[in-house]
């Protein structure tokens, strides 16, 4: 008798509500960013944001010039109900070891301690956040043992 091939979902990886990212197609090295389930999509900080022919321009943490594709723009509405329309990207996210395609929307978050919040579309089917704990795909140095 022939064996029936079981298609089984792939267990989602536990993470931390922070976890180190970072987005090697903008050249933005590991930082921390906060896992933000109350949030829909990936927000990530940016100031002196200007769109010129398809291209959206900005700068991250006082860095140099990013320079990434407009994808277009987005209707975000915050959690105090204010509505706003932000300049989307898609770019890659490495989070532990894995790099995710996803939509980026861009904002000045200058007052928010975390540059970056990582939201639902991102984390669905993928992650399961653990709430008291953080930076959980993080991979700890070893200790050597002196001699």
């Amino acid at each position: 008798m022939p064996r029936l091939k079981v298609k089984t979902a792939k267990t989602p990886v536990i993470i931390g509500w922070k976890e180190h990212v970072s987005l090697p197609d903008l050249d933005i090295g590991r930082f921390v960013a906060k896992i933000d389930t109350g949030a829909s999509y990936c927000a990530l900080h940016a100031t002196e944001i200007e769109v010129h022919h398809g291209v959206v321009s900005f700068r991250f943490e006082g860095g140099d010039t990013v320079r990434a594709e407009f994808a277009g723009r987005k209707r975000i509405v915050s959690s105090n109900g204010q509505s706003d329309s932000r300049p989307l990207i898609h770019t890659r996210v490495k989070i532990g070891t894995k790099l995710i395609n996803t939509e980026v929307t861009l904002i000045d978050r200058s007052t928010m301690k975390d540059k970056m919040l990582i939201g639902r579309k991102f984390l669905s089917g993928r992650y399961l956040v653990d709430p008291k704990r953080s930076l959980l795909l993080t991979v700890k140095k070893k200790k050597r043992k002196s001699t």
